[in-house]
């Protein structure tokens, strides 16, 4: 179920990325909602499962979204169409640079970072809570501005309240998201212990 929750948050993310909206006076990319989400989650199967199955699932997701960008979306807006809703082709002729920002900050941001300090986090016994929010504000500051820096530099506005503003909603996110992971995290580890034999270890 995690896995499946978090392929299609990272699939729809960077189509949602390519606007950004402006809430508020506060500049952000609409994709960082569900961006984030597929981020956290990354933290509780990191937690459940360790680093090496974390850093597995984000490459086969990036690897994934390549071959879905590169081989199968130019064949379907190829397609000769009987019925298109309007501005079908349109959203699926997503930014070049949107999608490289979206796979550059997956890997660095999560793979290189995130993840890794996530992990040794674990040596201190803090709990998952403090572990995911520590790996968040680090990883997400760099992958702010790696996302930015590639999708909308030469497009004509400042990208610096762009920047601010992700940052801004990034960090309260980072509590929310991380609040949620544990509560999944516990209520797994609760269905792995009631899984346990009873009498298991007890023999002898």
């Amino acid at each position: 179920m995690i896995i499946m929750v978090y392929s299609s948050l990272v699939v729809v993310s960077p189509i949602l990325g390519t606007k950004v909206v402006n809430l508020f006076g506060v500049k952000f990319t609409a994709g960082i909602f569900t961006m984030l989400a597929a981020f956290s989650l990354l933290d509780v199967v990191n937690e459940l499962w360790g680093k090496n199955d974390a850093r597995f699932l984000a490459v086969f997701i990036i690897l994934i979204r390549i071959v879905i960008f590169v081989a199968i979306i130019p064949v379907v807006i190829r397609l000769p169409s009987y019925l298109e809703p309007s501005g079908y082709s349109s959203l699926l002729r997503m930014s070049i640079r949107t999608f490289l920002a979206s796979e550059v900050n997956t890997l660095i941001q999560n793979v290189l970072i995130d993840i890794p300090i996530f992990h040794r986090l674990k040596r201190i016994k803090l709990g998952f809570f403090f572990r995911a929010n520590v790996s968040n504000l680090i990883s997400w500051s760099f992958g702010t501005v790696c996302f930015v820096l590639i999708s909308f530099w030469g497009a004509g506005k400042a990208l610096l309240p762009i920047i601010l503003g992700q940052t801004f909603i990034k960090f309260p996110l980072s509590f929310v998201y991380a609040w949620i992971g544990l509560m999944i995290v516990n209520k797994a580890k609760n269905i792995r212990a009631a899984e346990k034999p009873i009498g298991y270890g007890l023999a002898g």
